[in-house]
């Protein structure tokens, strides 16, 4: 029985779909962030390296409720990104 109960658990994980929000500890991504994981997405925002405010805005959306990841992740040249999605 305690089988049945973590394997419906893990497909609805599985079945869950995945939101990246690039810059998503600003103010328009912070909003999208929490729009997404409203509409039932598992949330991954990405941040600058120079972010300082890292933990305590991840801190402010658990206190919330709000679920999101946070990556480490600098767009301003596309040609240098070394993401890996899989990490997501």
């Amino acid at each position: 029985m305690a089988g049945d109960t973590v394997a419906r658990q893990e497909r609805r994980v599985s079945e869950k779909r995945v939101a990246l929000v690039t810059g998503g500890m600003g103010g328009l991504g912070t909003a999208l962030c929490r729009r997404l994981h409203a509409e039932g997405f598992l949330v991954a925002a990405t941040h600058s390296p120079q972010n300082g405010r890292r933990d305590a805005w991840l801190a402010g959306q658990e206190t919330d409720g709000i679920k999101v990841r946070a990556y480490e992740l600098d767009v301003s040249n596309g040609c240098r990104v070394p993401f890996d999605h899989k990490r997501v």
